[in-house]
C-alpha cells in the first residue's frame, strides 16, 4: 500500500489512473485492474479510462452494465466475488471472454455523493485474500474518486471555455458586422445629401466653365497658332476641361446608388478616382505609375462603391509615403497595376496598389480591417476606411487582401469577379 501511495501521490489525470491500475494489479497479483467512468446519465454504460492487463496498460473500452457485477457496483455497493463470478453473472460476455473467476469492485463518488465511476480488479483464479482486495480498492477509491471528479470538472471547464471563446468570437463578428451596417447606413444618408448638394454645385460650376471653354475656343480660332495668345487660350481650355472632368467625377461619386451593380470598366473607375486625387499626389511629391489596365474585362459592380474603396486605399498609401518621405525621394512612388487572374474556374480582375511607405507591423495586419482600428494619430484616422472597404468588396463577392512589412512596403490586393467569365 505504501508503494501505491508513493506511486500515485505526485501524478494527476491519465498518468494517475494508469499508475493506480498498475499498482493495484501488481499488489493484488490479479490479471486485470481498471478504472472506469459512467458514460451516460442512466448508468447503462461504462467507459474505462485506464486498464492494466498482466502488468501492461492496454487500450480502453466501453461496455454495458446490465447483468454484470459492475452493474451492482454502480448501485453504490462494494462488491466482491472471490470465486465463480461467471456462474453468478452468466450473461456477462466480458467475464467469459476474459476467463474471470475472482472479482472485486467499488464505486467512485463525487463530492455530492453521486456515483461517477468504479474501480475493479479481476483475476482468472479465485481471489486468495478477498478481504485484502476489498480493503485496498476501498481505500484507494477515495483518491481515485477525487481525481476522477477533478478530471471531469477540468474537462467541463475546457469545454465551456472553448464554447465561450466561440460565442465571444461570434459576438465580435456580429458587433463588427452591425457596426459596419450602421456606418454604411450613415454613409449612405450623408452621400445622398452630398449628391443633392453636388448636383446643384455642379450646375453652378459647369455653366461658367462651359463659357470659359467656349471663349477659349474662340480665341484659339481667331489667333495665330504659333502666337503666345493661342498657347494661353489652349492652356485655359485644357484647364477648363480638367475642372469639368473633376466636377463630373465628384458628381458621379456623390450620387451613390446603393446595391445597383452594373457592368463597369475598372479602368474607368480608377480614372474617376485619380481625377479626384491625382492633384494631391502630385502636390505631395508622389510619383504615380499605372499599368496593365488595357483590355481587362468588365466587372459587375457599383462603380461609386468601388471608387470609394480605391480612394481610401490611395489616401492610405499617400499618408504612408508622406510619413516615410517628407521630402522628394526616388521611392516616393505609388504603383497601381491591373491584371486578369483565374481562381477555382472563375475569372477575376485584380487591382494592386503598391507603395514603399511606412508599412505595417506583422502583429496588426489581422486588425487593420476591424472597425475603429487605426495606426494614424488621433484626429487623422477613424479606423473605418478599410473596414467599410472590406465590407464593400465582400458584398461584390470579391476579396481584399493586404501584404505589408514594417518600414518597407504595403501592397493592397483587390480581386473582383469578371463579368461573364465564369466557367
Amino acid at each position: 500500500m505504501r508503494n501505491i501511495a508513493l506511486g500515485v501521490s505526485s501524478s494527476t489525470g491519465d498518468e494517475f489512473f494508469r499508475s493506480m491500475v498498475g499498482y493495484l494489479s501488481g499488489t493484488l497479483q490479479v490479471d486485470y485492474a481498471f478504472i472506469a467512468e459512467l458514460a451516460d446519465e442512466n448508468h447503462e454504460m461504462a467507459k474505462t479510462i485506464a486498464v492494466c492487463k498482466g502488468g501492461e496498460i492496454i487500450e480502453n473500452f466501453e461496455y454495458l452494465l446490465a447483468h454484470t457485477p459492475c452493474g451492482n457496483v454502480v448501485r453504490k455497493n462494494l462488491c466482491c466475488y472471490p470465486v465463480d463470478v461467471q456462474q453468478q453473472f452468466p450473461q456477462d460476455r466480458l467475464l467469459s471472454e476474459m476467463g474471470i473467476e475472482g472479482y472485486a469492485g467499488t464505486p467512485l463518488f463525487d463530492s455530492a455523493g453521486n456515483v461517477i465511476g468504479l474501480m475493479v480488479v479481476m483475476s482468472r483464479r479465485p481471489l486468495n485474500n478477498p478481504e485484502l482486495a476489498r480493503s485496498i480498492v476501498q481505500i484507494f477509491a477515495v483518491r481515485a474518486s477525487a481525481e476522477l471528479e477533478r478530471s471531469r470538472i477540468e474537462k467541463t471547464l475546457r469545454e465551456r471555455t472553448i464554447e465561450l471563446q466561440r460565442v465571444n468570437e461570434q459576438l465580435r463578428r456580429e458587433i463588427a458586422e452591425r457596426t459596419r451596417f450602421e456606418l454604411e447606413t450613415i454613409r449612405a444618408a450623408r452621400l445622398a445629401s452630398l449628391g443633392e448638394l453636388a448636383a446643384g454645385i455642379a450646375h453652378e460650376i459647369n455653366n461658367p466653365i462651359n463659357g470659359i471653354i467656349n471663349y477659349a475656343q474662340i480665341l484659339i480660332n481667331k489667333t495665330d497658332r504659333q502666337s503666345s495668345e493661342n498657347e494661353i487660350a489652349g492652356r485655359i481650355m485644357k484647364e477648363g476641361d480638367r475642372i469639368a472632368c473633376i466636377v463630373k467625377s465628384l458628381l458621379s461619386f456623390a450620387r451613390e446608388r446603393k446595391g445597383e451593380k452594373v457592368p463597369v470598366s475598372i479602368q474607368e473607375v480608377l480614372s474617376d478616382s485619380l481625377a479626384l486625387t491625382e492633384a494631391h499626389l502630385r502636390k505631395s511629391g508622389i510619383n504615380l505609375r499605372v499599368s496593365g489596365f488595357d483590355g481587362l474585362p468588365e466587372v459587375i459592380a457599383n462603380p461609386q462603391q468601388i471608387q470609394q474603396v480605391f480612394l481610401n486605399v490611395i489616401n492610405n498609401a499617400r499618408y504612408a509615403l508622406i510619413q516615410k518621405y517628407p521630402d522628394m525621394h526616388g521611392n516616393k512612388v505609388l504603383e497601381i497595376s491591373g491584371e486578369e487572374i483565374r481562381e477555382s474556374g472563375c475569372a477575376y480582375v485584380r487591382v494592386i496598389f503598391y507603395d514603399r511607405g511606412t508599412g505595417m507591423p506583422a502583429d496588426i495586419l489581422d486588425k487593420v480591417m476591424d472597425p475603429f482600428f487605426t495606426t494614424k494619430p488621433r484626429g487623422i484616422g477613424t479606423g473605418l476606411g478599410l473596414s467599410i472597404s472590406h465590407g464593400i468588396i465582400s458584398d461584390h463577392r470579391g476579396k481584399l487582401m493586404i501584404e505589408s512589412a514594417e518600414g518597407e512596403y504595403t501592397k493592397v490586393i483587390i480581386d473582383l469577379p469578371a463579368a461573364g467569365r465564369e466557367e
